[in-house]
């Protein structure tokens, strides 16, 4: 199946998404990670993000599409945790 060069930019990134939601979870299901452990990662990719944009503030809707996607995982850890830490 062909796709566009956009299409295949976005399929790649929701891979790369799942990919990792995967294997965070996976890492808290076999407890070499805590659920703390996961949303502190996702905080600090979001303030690695924020520092990159600072440096390159050329392309904000991939930065803010990326922050989109940090913050959904948050969202996702947060309501799997009761919000717990």
């Amino acid at each position: 199946m062909a796709l566009p060069a956009g299409g295949r930019t976005a399929a790649s990134d929701l891979i790369l998404s799942a990919t990792m939601a995967a294997l965070l979870r996976s890492l808290v299901q076999k407890r070499v990670l805590r659920a703390g452990d996961v949303r502190e990662l996702y905080e600090t990719a979001l303030l690695l993000l924020e520092q990159q944009q600072g440096e390159l503030p050329g392309d904000t809707a991939a930065f803010e599409a990326a922050r989109a996607a940090i913050e959904q995982g948050l969202l996702c850890m947060q309501s799997r945790d009761g919000g717990e830490t």
